[in-house]
């Protein structure tokens, strides 16, 4: 009886390393750190992949792609001076960010969706807009 418990102790601790390993080992993308690789991409201006932060469903990983010029028009592109956005405050799928862009700091929202073990950006709305600046 005693061998049952301490093999059946030793699989449920196999079982939470194995789980909380994915994360420590970076198998698995936190939304901060999908925002923190978006901002670093905005940074570095590239706009060629900005698209890949993006969920399957979003309108604009597919009209936009790794299109640069598209990318380049919006609040993200360098004509407007873009600074990092910082790091988010998470509820549930939610991230709320700052970001500066032409000059004028924005609040940004990030509604977020876990692809498998990744979280993608899914909606951005700027300020208090009721629609959706990436979606």
């Amino acid at each position: 009886m005693k061998r049952i418990v301490i093999i059946g102790g030793i699989v449920i601790i196999g079982l939470l390393v194995m789980i909380t390993s994915c994360d420590l080992l970076g198998i698995t993308t936190s939304i901060e750190k999908r925002i923190k690789l978006f901002s670093d991409d905005i940074q570095a201006e590239n706009y060629t992949i900005l698209y890949t932060h993006l969920h399957d469903g979003t309108t604009q990983k597919n009209l936009y792609g790794g299109d640069e010029t598209q990318w380049n028009n919006t609040i993200f592109g360098s004509d407007a001076n873009p600074s990092a956005i910082s790091v988010p405050t998470v509820t549930n799928s939610t991230a709320v960010s700052t970001f500066t862009s032409d000059s004028v700091e924005l609040t940004l929202t990030f509604t977020m969706k876990k692809d498998g073990l990744h979280w993608f950006i899914f909606e951005i709305y700027i300020d208090d807009e009721v629609e959706p600046y990436i979606y």
